[in-house]
């Protein structure tokens, strides 16, 4: 039993079945296998990489690509992190931005719409540095998708992402505003849906679609906050299409206006010269057309750049207006205590709202004022209901205690609002209307402002009102009323400070509405009494007003040209009253404006009736001051020859004027340089005083252009004979004459003088010493006459030797003079200064002439020359050339 009892345990031991017991760890089965496994990341050594070192990495060695890919990585702090490595590169490194633009704006752009706030406003931020730093040109290529995006944002179902995307757009329209407009009608559409849902509108038995005011009551701004955003950013908007819509085209050649972009070859000029119609003109190259900008000759011009025709513009305003009348309504101002007054939380709206108004109207008008009409029978009556039920509004300024002010309004804010009103509501007048309490509140608002406190307002205000007031000037049809509003614009005028840019702006309005802009109504404007003098006020203005305020004297002077060439009699007679104060050369302002204003000034002497003898002497004056411009110089003597032409009785004060010119200084001026010693030797009686030489090329040009007016006059013989009896008082009167008065008198007798004219003895001998003392005194140079530039010198040489060679009896009297004089010289410079003058005169070619009809004459100087006692012994180069060159003359005229 024992036996066989253990033999069956041990049998069954292979099949007992394991026990399990509970904490302890259950037995690996006999055929279980490991299939645990480790691993280890390999590590690449850096200088193993194969890296671009040309690329401008940050900190962390990362370059703009790897950057960019980070982007959009699912963690926001890796975005984050990224975006603000990338504007760090962009910052340090400004030339990564052309290299990679088409990548960070795609990618930027995709940060607008991020679901992280941190993130989306650093991809903001450095989306608005890349476009502060690129051109318009630049990005264009790139905006279609930038706009995509930026639509994509407006839209977008969170709230926050709208608001950001409007940061955006803030920096599109301050950088890129031409670059919006042919996307206009995408975003205008965005901003309606920004602050309006969708309604339904019962209209008969059909539903249709309409708009209303959106009321997020789980937002984080307020609702009102929010339309304010919306409607600075849409009154941005529609600023910039109505100023595209304004930009004038390229005056074409044939007068009409082309919008083509052109690059030709030609240099800048400085005059234009008008053709007529006769095709192309002559000598004129035709330039490269880079692109057109006309597209089809029946769309309007505003159509083609803002992407809107009429009948859209008219429907996106009937939709947008009833949504603006509903912000309206909600902040309206109630009648309290007798006073219209709006609270500090409401005026942006309404101010808002106005503004959208006016760019809207003004669009309107612009692209098509044919729709107006229907706009003014829609809402004339809403608006009048709304808009004016509490005009003009007043600003509630409320104390909280030590001084503080609540809100942030002013009374100029308000007048902002109120002139807003009054010019929205100026598109409603007509003439049927005038007598409607409506416009005569209007019209008592503007000239209230205008006749009170308007010069206190600041200078934006100012403009407001004035653009205001100019509105109503051309659509008020009544005159009387028109009147009433130009004196309160004078009252304004004249109660603004003298250097002040309202006085300024107030010019230039009142210039536009009365001068400038050629209508009909003009002349009956003009001739009102505070326009009258308004107009004679405008010399006193010219001569008060400061030297660097260049823009209101060229106002000034273009409203007085304008008014004379309409021949209004206030503008006549102002000129001719106040025309010496305005050209005497102290006190006027001839001499202080610039080139192209003395040109202006110059034309006022077109409209004077008489000029007396001061006007004359005060001109002269002028054109001897060198900050009187050559060429305005040259522009008044053919003024004042066209005027003398058509006023004959002034004809001997003209010849006057113009030797006074011609001699380039006055009586009195000669009178000071005279000296005391009235000889030079004993060659001659005159001598010269040197003058800088930048005088030169001034007193050619007034030279020639004097001759040209003498030659323009057509009493030949008689203004010759003025002339002779001018220059021979001078040459009696004075020993000592500038280059200028001695260049002006040689060069006039050659020029003037012809073969008929009849030359006086006494003025031949005394033109005969003037001669003789300028080609002495020129031909050795600073030996004589000190340290004189060579361009005087040739200059007077060159005017001498044409009189003399010109006219016989010169040379004949000049030879006779050398042999006069030389007996009596003791000093060798003398001989040699005659010496050496009649060896230039004989090589000269021009002189061959004279010297062979007058052989006997030049052979007795040469004789008496020789003769004397001084040169017997004498052995110099200049005696050497004398007698070779006379020999050689002589011999070949005995031949």
């Amino acid at each position: 039993m024992a036996k066989g009892g253990r033999k069956q345990k041990e049998k069954r031991k292979d099949f007992q079945k394991v026990k399990l017991k509970t904490g302890k760890v259950k037995p690996k089965a006999d055929n279980f296998t490991n299939t645990t496994f480790k691993a280890h990341a390999i590590q690449i050594k850096e200088q193993l990489k194969d890296k671009d070192e040309s690329q401008p990495t940050n900190q962390r060695k990362q370059n703009i690509s790897d950057l960019m890919c980070h982007l959009n990585h699912y963690n926001a702090s890796i975005r984050h992190s990224s975006v603000q490595s990338i504007k760090e590169l962009l910052t340090s490194h400004p030339d990564l931005l052309l290299q990679n633009l088409s990548s960070l704006l795609n990618n930027l752009a995709v940060l607008m719409t991020d679901k992280d706030d941190t993130v989306r406003k650093a991809g903001v931020t450095v989306l608005q540095h890349v476009m502060q730093s690129v051109s318009a040109t630049q990005i264009s290529p790139f905006f279609a998708i930038l706009n995509a995006h930026i639509c994509c944002a407006m839209t977008h179902i969170t709230e926050a992402i709208q608001i950001d995307s409007l940061a955006v757009l803030d920096c599109i329209l301050q950088q890129y505003p031409e670059l919006v407009i042919p996307h206009s009608k995408e975003l205008l559409t965005n901003f309606v849906h920004q602050i309006s849902q969708h309604k339904k509108v019962v209209q008969g038995k059909r539903d249709m679609l309409g708009a209303e005011l959106s009321v997020n009551p789980s937002s984080v701004m307020s609702s009102q906050k929010w339309r304010i955003k919306v409607l600075q950013r849409l009154q941005q908007f529609l600023h910039v299409l109505v100023k595209e819509d304004k930009s004038p085209g390229v005056l074409s050649h044939n007068g009409s206006i082309s919008q083509e972009v052109r690059v030709g070859t030609n240099q800048v000029v400085s005059h234009v010269q008008m053709f007529g119609q006769s095709g192309k003109v002559p000598g004129l190259q035709e330039g490269f057309v880079l692109r057109s900008l006309v597209q089809d000759t029946k769309t309007n011009s505003s159509t083609s750049t803002s992407s809107y025709s009429p009948e859209e513009l008219f429907t996106f305003i009937t939709s947008l207006v009833p949504l603006l009348m509903q912000c309206w309504a909600e902040v309206s101002p109630r009648q309290q205590s007798h006073s219209n007054k709006m609270t500090p939380n409401a005026w942006e709206t309404l101010d808002g709202v106005l503004n959208v108004l006016q760019l809207l109207w003004r669009w309107m008008e612009q692209t098509d004022p044919e729709f107006l009409p229907q706009l003014q029978k829609r809402y004339l009556k809403t608006f009048n209901l709304q808009l004016l039920q509490h005009f003009p509004f007043y600003a509630n300024i409320s104390s909280t205690g030590r001084g503080k002010k609540s809100g942030n309004i002013s009374s100029a804010s308000v007048v902002t609002i109120n002139l807003a009103a009054c010019d929205v509501m100026s598109y409603f007048i007509t003439a049927n209307k005038i007598e409607e309490d409506w416009v005569k509140k209007v019209m008592s608002f503007v000239m209230e402002t205008l006749a009170g406190d308007g010069c206190s307002l600041a200078t934006e205000h100012v403009q407001n009102l004035l653009h205001v007031t100019g509105r109503l000037v051309k659509v008020i049809p009544d005159e009387g009323m028109v009147q009433e509003l130009l004196e309160a614009m004078c009252i304004l005028y004249e109660k603004c400070h003298l250097l002040s840019q309202n006085k300024r702006q107030v010019l230039n309005h009142l210039a536009q509405l009365t001068v400038l802009q050629h209508s009909k109504n003009n002349g009956n404007l003009l001739q009102c009494t505070a326009t009258s003098q308004w107009l004679s006020s405008l010399p006193s203005f010219l001569l008060q007003v400061q030297d660097g305020n260049i823009d209101s004297i060229q106002t000034a002077v273009d409203i007085l040209l304008q008014a004379a060439s309409r021949q209004y009699p206030t503008a006549l007679s102002t000129i001719q009253e106040h025309i010496m104060s305005l050209i005497d050369s102290k006190s006027g302002i001839l001499l202080r404006v610039p080139p192209h204003l003395q040109r202006k000034v110059i034309e006022l002497l077109h409209y004077v009736k008489e000029i007396s003898v001061d006007i004359w002497k005060e001109l002269a004056l002028c054109c001897h001051d060198s900050r009187l411009a050559v060429d305005s110089v040259t522009y008044l003597l053919h003024t004042l020859t066209i005027w003398v032409s058509s006023h004959r009785s002034f004809s001997q004060l003209f010849y006057s004027f113009l030797f006074s010119v011609n001699i380039g200084c006055s009586k009195s001026e000669l009178a000071k340089q005279q000296v005391a010693e009235d000889r030079n030797g004993h060659i001659s009686c005159f001598k010269l005083d040197q003058q800088a030489t930048d005088l030169l090329s001034r007193h050619t040009v007034l030279n020639q252009t004097v001759c040209m007016c003498y030659d323009v006059l057509s009493s030949k013989q008689h203004m010759w004979e003025s002339l002779q009896n001018a220059m021979m008082n001078i040459l009696t009167t004075y020993h000592t004459l500038p280059y200028t008065t001695i260049y002006a008198i040689l060069n006039t007798c050659s020029t003037i003088s012809t073969s008929s004219n009849q030359w006086r003895d006494d003025f031949t001998n005394k033109l005969t010493n003037c001669c003789l003392a300028v080609l002495t005194s020129t031909v050795v140079g600073s030996h004589v006459i000190g340290n004189v530039e060579h361009d005087w010198e040739e200059a007077l040489w060159g005017a001498a030797v044409n009189l003399v060679s010109q006219r016989l009896v010169l040379w004949e009297k000049l030879c006779q003079e050398c042999v006069k004089c030389v007996p009596d010289l003791d000093n060798v410079d003398e001989l040699e200064s005659i010496c050496t003058m009649l060896t230039r005169l004989i090589q000269t070619d021009s002189m061959m002439n004279c010297i062979h009809r007058c052989t006997e004459q030049l052979q007795d100087t040469v004789q008496t020359i020789l003769k004397h006692p001084s040169l017997a012994s004498l052995e110099t180069r200049w005696l050497a050339e004398f007698k070779y060159e006379t020999g050689l003359v002589l011999n070949q005229l005995d031949r």
